[in-house]
């Protein structure tokens, strides 16, 4: 089971379905997540156009807010159980078949000003009670954990505490880009 997601800054333009395609062959992606689509609507010919001969799925409403969240997935590895979401951030829930087990896997676009970032972390502490299941968070967090994340950036921000505490309570894993 691979999971991927990309903040892809507009998801119109046919050489971006072609690079999402290009990424879930060369990494094998089982579901990918994207943000900030800037899409209300997704097509199945959209999906064949990322996804190939492939056959995959998503639930009929895709994009969530202005920013677009996207989640597609190979149809013959993930279930959906159900869907909820805020402006911000959206789970789904299901089951990995490769893997038979039952988890969340929420996508996130988080905005920008630190206060509206805290409503969102709070929104996903009662979601994560909630659930009761093994979760995934990926996505834009809009913040990062230590300095040595951004140039120039000299010491940490109550931001990015606020960040290592949401890892914190929520059990996360804080996966470096490109990990695998």
């Amino acid at each position: 089971m691979k999971i991927g997601s990309w903040n892809i800054r507009g998801f119109g333009a046919d050489n971006k379905k072609c690079m999402i395609k290009d990424i879930i062959r060369a990494e094998r992606l089982d579901f990918i997540g994207l943000m900030e689509t800037k899409h209300t609507e997704v097509t199945q010919w959209d999906l064949h156009k990322c996804w190939g001969q492939i056959r995959s799925d998503y639930p009929h409403v895709t994009a969530k807010n202005s920013e677009g969240l996207i989640a597609t997935w190979r149809q013959d590895s993930f279930t959906l159980s159900n869907s909820f979401a805020t402006s911000r951030w959206w789970c789904l829930t299901g089951t990995f078949q490769q893997i038979q087990i039952q988890c969340a896997v929420c996508i996130l676009y988080a905005p920008n000003e630190h206060s509206e970032r805290l409503k969102i972390w709070d929104q996903l502490r009662s979601m994560r009670a909630t659930v009761g299941l093994p979760c995934r968070i990926m996505g834009d967090f809009n913040e990062i954990m230590e300095p040595k994340e951004r140039r120039n950036a000299v010491g940490y921000t109550q931001g990015m505490r606020e960040l290592q505490n949401l890892i914190l309570d929520l059990e996360l894993v804080d996966m470096d880009i490109g990990q695998k």
